[in-house]
């Protein structure tokens, strides 16, 4: 099969933040196309919720849906014709819908006025038509992540 190369995209996010009493709530829409038009648009609706706040230490909840476009699924789960014929594959014709749904935790650490530690663990499960293609090998898989962000 052939890779999907390095790329970028271009989109919109909007976010709205609120607090209900002391919880803190945020949900964000975005959409986002490729810049190589045959590798599609994505969107996706996160609802994150604030439930741990101690000195410099944050940590909230969330849950996210990601929409693909037919070419955005077919691009990473689905199999043309010739694909089958090289690889031996079944022809499999990947279209839009539910690409994903996932959960998991954030947390951040105040190490000053200007630095944080952020992170999160998320588990994902394919949905849709990527969920039933050939080339997925694990319905499920999950995250790990770790960075530094500065304030300004």
């Amino acid at each position: 099969m052939a890779t999907i190369g390095r790329g970028a995209s271009v989109g919109l996010h909007l976010e709205w933040d609120h607090a209900f009493g002391p919880v803190p709530v945020t949900l964000l829409t975005r959409v986002r196309r490729h810049t190589d038009a045959d590798l599609g648009t994505e969107a996706d609706v996160r609802l994150s919720v604030g439930v741990f706040k101690s000195g410099p230490v944050s940590a909230g909840v969330f849950t996210q849906a990601t929409w693909a476009d037919a070419k955005a699924t077919g691009a990473r789960y689905g199999i043309t014709a010739q694909q089958a014929t090289t690889t031996g594959l079944p022809g499999f014709a990947a279209k839009s819908g539910w690409l994903s749904a996932s959960g998991g935790l954030l947390w951040s650490v105040d190490v000053s006025h200007d630095w944080v530690v952020v992170g999160s663990v998320e588990g994902r499960r394919l949905r849709g038509d990527a969920a039933r293609s050939p080339l997925a090998e694990r319905g499920s898989n999950h995250y790990l992540s770790v960075g530094v962000a500065h304030r300004y």
